[in-house]
């Protein structure tokens, strides 16, 4: 039953999610994100919450969806925000990733982005600093940046527990 109920939260999200997006031309008529089996139900809430998040603050994932593959969102252990230390510098323990790989031949990606074949991640964090970790600059143009290697400060992820 329970599994049950995580798939019904991830096919609500999906169904609010695109018909928020009707009338927009650039943006996908269906975006499917793959959540691991076991995923607890508060955990399933908050990786759709954090990645509805994302897209606001990084359109161009929305807009070169069809480029995209392998989408997924997952929680990731604390060890990996001591490890860089986030939990320092932003209070941040687990974190919510993001994931998506670009296809071998985009055909909207613009080329200068030189993002073909790349797997992208987009780690995002709460504490006390919430925000959006870009390590790559193809990661970084998704949301209106020309370098990685920075965090983007979004309050609005403090949700992320």
């Amino acid at each position: 039953m329970e599994r049950l109920m995580k798939w019904f939260v991830v096919i609500v999200f999906l169904a609010i999610f695109t018909i928020s997006y009707i009338g927009h031309n650039d943006t996908p008529d269906k975006v499917d994100i793959v959540i691991k089996d076991g995923t607890s139900e508060s955990d399933v809430a908050m990786i759709l919450a954090a990645t509805d998040i994302l897209l606001s603050q990084c359109p161009d994932i929305l807009k070169y969806w069809s480029d995209l593959k392998d989408t997924k969102g997952e929680v990731i252990p604390r060890y990996i925000s001591e490890n860089a230390g986030w939990d320092k510098s932003r209070g941040w323990g687990r974190i919510v990733d993001f994931q998506m790989t670009v296809v071998s031949a985009p055909s909207d990606i613009p080329g200068n982005w030189q993002a073909a074949f790349h797997t992208l991640y987009f780690r995002m964090g709460g504490g006390d600093l919430p925000g959006i970790e870009l390590t790559k600059d193809q990661a970084a143009r998704f949301c209106g940046l020309s370098t990685g290697g920075v965090i983007i400060d979004v309050p609005a992820l403090g949700l992320i527990k």
